[in-house]
């Protein structure tokens, strides 16, 4: 196992000094207030998982606050919060399991569960799934380091378990997702699916083609989200690390999903024309 694992976007996708990171969140956690679904009755008490965008905060960073000031009502903080994206440089196994004992954010230290993070890569192997612990995997992935600010600023003394996933076959995506389930049945635990939606087409055809999605989200059908995101050519990039929060949520007891949030870049930059698309959801016990 690495020490550290130092911040690759820090003062590009997100604020570097801690001051104006804590200011951003801030702000944005007032708008979200007022973006919550007036159809939400869950208690966040009751998450199991949740979806976040990752992109630069100015333009996704609204939508993923709305996940996480719903997440900070909770009346306890997990223990683990495994969190899981896609790998967009292509380096390590189709399963990356960060190797590093602390990841670092201008907020500070995050403690790795080293424990959960050798039993997943041996639970994944038992399964026939390409997992393993890979450096060149994380060191320079956004989809992760992004997310964990937002957790910094609502909760402290929880550890996380990162990883990050490549070509994202179907099958191997339920096998992470049950290994999942199987290494946190006994901890009080949280999963979030790092993802942004459709890329770099008009701001409309998003909104058309990323809606397609939403039912399979809130059914908590991965087999149909698989089958839309195909049919309909949606390019979102996490479809396996949601599909495998789904898959290990279910299992952990949550039977719903709720969509939460939408936006498109367009809100931000202004340009309709060639936009991405942005969701946060819920999986929750009823």
């Amino acid at each position: 196992m690495l020490e550290l694992r130092e911040p690759a976007v820090s003062g590009t996708f997100y604020p570097g000094s801690s001051e104006k990171l804590k200011e951003m969140i801030e702000d944005f956690f007032k708008l979200a207030e007022d973006r919550f679904p007036p159809s939400v009755s869950v208690s966040p008490d009751n998450v199991v998982g949740g979806v976040a965008p990752h992109a630069g905060y100015i333009y996704s960073g609204l939508t993923a606050s709305v996940l996480y000031r719903f997440l900070a009502d909770r009346s306890e903080v997990p223990e683990i919060i495994a969190v899981i994206g896609p790998n967009h440089h292509g380096y390590g196994p189709e399963v990356s399991v960060a190797p590093f004992k602390t990841w670092e954010t201008p907020f500070g230290i995050v403690e790795v569960d080293l424990v959960s993070a050798e039993e997943l890569v041996e639970k994944g192997r038992a399964r026939g799934l390409d997992i393993g612990f890979s450096s060149e995997a994380h060191l320079f992935e956004h989809s992760l380091e992004v997310q964990l600010p937002f957790l910094q600023y609502i909760w402290k003394g929880f550890r996380i378990l990162p990883i990050v996933v490549k070509y994202q076959y179907p099958k191997d995506m339920v096998s992470l997702g049950l290994s999942l389930a199987e290494i946190l049945i006994e901890r009080d635990s949280l999963l979030i699916a790092s993802s942004d939606m459709s890329h770099y087409i008009p701001h409309q055809e998003a909104v058309v083609r990323d809606s397609r999605v939403f039912p399979f989200i809130e059914t908590m059908d991965w087999e149909g989200l698989y089958k839309v995101i195909s049919e309909y050519r949606i390019t979102a990039c996490g479809v396996g690390a949601i599909s495998a929060v789904m898959v290990a949520s279910k299992h952990l007891g949550a039977t719903k999903g709720k969509v939460l949030d939408y936006t498109t870049s367009a809100m931000a930059s202004g340009d309709y024309s060639r936009v991405v698309g942005y969701m946060s959801a819920i999986f929750f016990k009823e």
